[in-house]
């Protein structure tokens, strides 16, 4: 039996038929040179046509966490010879039958899998597809399901094996190939409508971001609370018991998500009033005569902070009836603040709530019941924040996609939550690239992005048919660049969409981000 290269099938779940002519054009293989790659004719919209045969051998290259295959046809009794040889980790092989068995060998450095063709293989199809994988595959950092906060991510992407793969097969009826690769363009192309019309019939963008900038937010909180908790904890044995008690017990409804407003007359929470603290005063209650010294600061347990952070003052002269305590936490805005404990030589108070207002190094100043004031102390006040989850249009394509379109939420009309949709184009190595976000974009008045992540509807992982997968590689956390990158790959059989791109940014309450 006489054996002789066979033409390579490519199946591709495009979205529409349009975007496949630019996608035809000659592609680099990933570690190799441009090849020309001819478009079937039935997906084009006329007569059904075979793809152009590939000389073997061909070059493949697997990152983290990827597969690749190809495909061809032998729809007659013989010989199917695979050899496989590469650098890199051990892979494994897997030579699938049409209908969906495989025939698998693992190996390192070489593979050579050698099967003959059964009748009952012929009687399922034509159509069969050699696939690599690596034995331990590797989940990449940023991969779906994981966020992306606290630090800077950059990856390069690096490969886990590289090589190149020959496959010798019997040949086949090219017109039972070819309408068998019509039959299954068209189920595939019922399989993208209805995990399109899966995606529309998700919950709507706010209600999706809502959710997702709400978990943020109750991070971020927790975040705050423990600062202030250890904050207290640094001055409990300068402080009444009491009072201790009253601060521990605002930090865990801040930590809660519950609002407690820092200032004198306004406390209050969602689920139920929180009365204010009562002062508790010195032990004369004198008032201060025009003969006392004045006032003066001596120690803070704290020279920054947001509200409602725990600040002892220490100093002389501050007599024992409660005066006011001062922090000017922007230009022109002077605030009171609440107070705990007043005596002669300690005030315990707390960062007054003020929204509005950008990150600013203010100051403190203690004023006495008889209108005398200490001189100013620094103090850099902190503004509560919040957090925005940042969308995009739904989107599709089998290349890249980068985006610099002006900033908007996910709350805006008309937009799906970041919805990126890849599917292969006619390249039998399939595809890999990274897609972009916005790339010269920057925050403004204090904002930064806080957390990326990719995830589906569920959060947990994107949509795929075949072998497909997607990570984020780059994410300027902690600074004013919203920028992320995604590498994503597909082999040439597969469909991917990460459904969706969580991108939170958070930056000081009150004030725009763009």
């Amino acid at each position: 039996m006489t054996l002789r290269n066979g033409p390579i099938l490519f199946l591709s779940l495009l979205l529409a038929a349009s975007s496949t002519s630019a996608a035809a054009q000659a592609k680099p293989m990933p570690g190799g040179s441009a090849m020309q790659v001819v478009v079937p004719k039935s997906v084009l919209g006329g007569v059904a046509g075979a793809p152009a045969e590939l000389q073997w051998p061909q070059k493949f290259e697997l990152g983290p966490g990827e597969r690749h295959a190809f495909g061809f046809y032998a729809g007659q009794p013989g010989r199917i010879l695979v050899t496989v040889q590469w650098q890199g980790v051990p892979l494994v092989v897997s030579l699938v039958k049409p209908g969906g068995g495989t025939v698998d060998k693992t190996g390192s450095g070489s593979v050579m899998l050698d099967y003959m063709t059964t009748a009952d293989d012929l009687k399922k199809g034509v159509i069969w597809s050699l696939r690599l994988r690596a034995v331990q595959d590797q989940k990449p950092f940023g991969a779906a399901g994981t966020t992306v906060h606290d630090r800077p991510v950059k990856i390069e992407v690096r490969s886990v094996a590289t090589g190149t793969v020959t496959i010798q097969h019997p040949p086949a009826d090219m017109q039972r190939a070819h309408a068998e690769f019509n039959t299954q363009m068209q189920k595939a192309e019922a399989l993208k409508a209805n995990l399109r019309q899966q995606t529309l019939a998700k919950p709507p963008p706010a209600a999706v971001s809502a959710s997702v900038a709400a978990q943020r937010q109750l991070l971020l909180n927790k975040g705050v609370a423990a600062r202030q908790a250890a904050q207290l904890e640094q001055i409990k044995t300068k402080i009444p018991a009491e009072a201790h008690q009253a601060l521990a017990q605002q930090i865990t409804l801040r930590a809660q998500g519950k609002t407690v407003l820092a200032a004198p007359q306004a406390v209050a929470g969602p689920a139920a009033a929180i009365k204010p603290l009562p002062i508790i005063k010195g032990a004369t209650g004198t008032t201060p005569s025009n003969t006392q010294a004045a006032p003066s600061i001596s120690t803070l347990s704290a020279i920054q902070g947001d509200p409602g952070t725990p600040v002892l003052v220490s100093g002389s002269g501050f007599s024992d009836v409660p005066g006011e305590v001062h922090f000017i936490v922007a230009n022109g805005t002077d605030l009171v603040a609440p107070l705990t404990t007043w005596t002669e030589t300690q005030i315990l108070t707390q960062v007054p709530y003020k929204d509005g207002v950008p990150a600013y190094n203010g100051y403190l100043y203690v004023k006495r019941a008889d209108g005398v004031k200490t001189t100013l102390r620094n103090f850099a006040f902190y503004p509560p924040l919040d957090v925005v989850v940042l969308g995009f249009p739904i989107a599709s394509t089998s290349g890249t996609y980068n985006q610099d379109a002006q900033l908007f939420d996910s709350h805006a009309p008309a937009l799906w939550f970041g919805t990126m949709i890849h599917s292969t184009s006619f390249a039998p190595w399939g595809l890999k690239g990274d897609d972009e976000y916005y790339l010269q974009t920057r925050l403004k008045n204090g904002w930064i992005l806080d957390s990326a992540a990719i995830g589906s509807d569920s959060h947990v992982g994107p949509y795929t048919t075949g072998s497909a997968g997607a990570y984020i590689t780059d994410a300027r956390i902690g600074t004013d660049s919203p920028y992320v990158k995604v590498h994503w790959w597909l082999d040439a059989f597969s469909y991917l969409s990460y459904n969706s791109l969580q991108v939170t940014i958070r930056g000081p309450k009150g004030l725009a981000y763009k």
